[in-house]
């Protein structure tokens, strides 16, 4: 993976173009390769249900973004990548999750544009019906930081020094539906707030007759998953209900539904497998890019930059060089896998004869 200090040398660097007004120059060699920009919530002030999780863009340095791409890119729907040709130094805007905050603080500035986006629903949580789970254990982590960081930790078996973030981000590594839900059912034991409370006033989703106006302006609705899980951790037998059961729930609402996106970027060959026979157009993933366009394997990144040089660098430097570091390693560790196979058959030790 590229280093801290590496990917710091590369945004300077990046800057440098641009203040150097070489950008145009950068656009000539890399335009033809497709930005897909992957945000989430858009509140003002953050809530505690997505503060610290860094997936949150304000309204404020959302703006700045739409400006950067209105002076300098051709903003297009996800749809186009369907077509070909797709136009040249294109990006294309989408937001995870289905958040309320979208509905409110993100749509407007893109009306103002007349930009297109797409939005991808995790279709348990429309109406706040339910809550994804990383929202809820950040709440509740962030609610009671002390007695609730004390008790997840002890949970987990680590030491209760972690702040919600990093406790989160330990749940998704171990990720495992039936764990979760117990973490969640014993911190809300201790919490004051009775959870049918925090769902009916946290109005923290979009509901249906939202997305329904979305999708009248012009979005495109996507599906999240029904339940946002880990699906690295998922069972194939629970694949129905959490990819073709949320599928399906958009269509019956909103009449289509073409377009996927693997919660969290993670999946496996056998859910991939299974996401790609669902009669999707678009699917997306997170990291690499779109030097050959795949519509199947649409790769997104964040941005989180808000001045002209910082955003440039980052959609033109950086985030390229990054997906490149990746493909080479990944390339190296598929080379290289053989090659441990064979040795580790060479190197056992011989079997040792019985004495005559």
């Amino acid at each position: 993976m590229i280093t801290r200090l590496a990917e710091q040398s590369l945004a300077a660097f990046g800057r440098a173009l641009w203040h150097l007004r070489l950008a145009p120059l950068v656009w000539s060699i890399g335009g033809k390769s497709p930005k897909v920009i992957l945000y989430h919530a858009c509140e003002a002030v953050e809530s505690d249900f997505v503060a610290g999780l860094d997936v949150n863009t304000t309204p404020a340095a959302f703006s700045k973004q739409l400006e950067f791409f209105e002076a300098h890119y051709q903003v297009i729907s996800t749809a186009e990548f369907e077509r070909d040709p797709i136009p040249r130094r294109a990006v294309a805007i989408t937001f995870d999750d289905g958040y309320r905050s979208v509905f409110d603080g993100a749509a407007p500035l893109l009306a103002d544009h007349g930009f297109p986006a797409t939005l991808y629903l995790v279709t348990d949580v429309v109406d706040n019906a339910d809550m994804v789970w990383v929202n809820e254990l950040n709440w509740l982590l962030r609610q009671r930081p002390d007695s609730a960081g004390r008790v997840a930790s002890a949970f987990l078996g680590l030491p209760a020094t972690l702040d919600a973030p990093a406790l989160v981000a330990v749940v998704l590594d171990r990720y495992d539906r039936t764990m979760v839900n117990d973490l969640v059912t014993q911190l809300w034991m201790d919490s004051p707030t009775p959870r049918e409370q925090l769902l009916g006033c946290s109005d923290l989703y979009v509901t249906w007759e939202q997305t329904r106006e979305l999708a009248q302006a012009g979005w495109s609705l996507g599906s999240h998953t029904a339940t946002h899980p880990n699906l690295r951790a998922v069972e194939i037998g629970e694949l129905d209900s959490e990819i073709s059961d949320s599928i399906a729930e958009v269509r019956r609402h909103l009449g289509v539904c073409d377009t996927f996106a693997y919660p969290f970027g993670f999946t496996t060959p056998d859910v991939s497998q299974f996401v790609e026979g669902s009669d999707l157009a678009t699917i997306m993933v997170v990291g690499g890019s779109n030097t050959t366009p795949d519509p199947l394997r649409i790769a997104r990144t964040s941005l989180t930059a808000t001045t002209p040089a910082a955003m440039f660098s980052e959609l033109e430097i950086v985030g390229p060089a990054k997906a490149r570091i990746r493909a080479v390693i990944a390339t190296l560790r598929r080379r290289a896998s053989p090659l441990r196979r064979f040795m580790k058959g060479r190197l056992r030790p011989a079997a040792i004869s019985s004495p005559q």
